[in-house]
């Protein structure tokens, strides 16, 4: 999985588990909102997803280090999976 889509899948869960757009926006991303609702543009670093009619946009400029923030500052329970 790339660092993309694991933010993508992050926010996501997020999201389903009654995390909301505000709380997430708060997460910075290279000095940028993590999750917006204002449209934003793939060259500003964010990519649009959908979750049940909600539109947002996802910072996914970013690398693993970035991600393993991410996850230590939400508090994530990550399990490890090897294929």
């Amino acid at each position: 999985m790339t660092s993309k889509e694991f933010v993508l899948t992050i926010v996501k869960e997020q999201l389903i588990n009654e995390k909301n757009i505000e709380d997430l926006s708060r997460f910075k991303m290279h000095s940028d909102p993590l999750v917006v609702t204002e449209e934003k543009t793939k060259e500003d670093g964010y990519t649009l997803q959908e979750l049940n009619g909600l539109i947002y946009y996802v910072r996914t400029c970013c690398d693993m280090k970035d991600v393993l923030n991410l996850i230590e500052k939400l508090n994530i329970e990550v399990i490890k999976i090897d294929n």
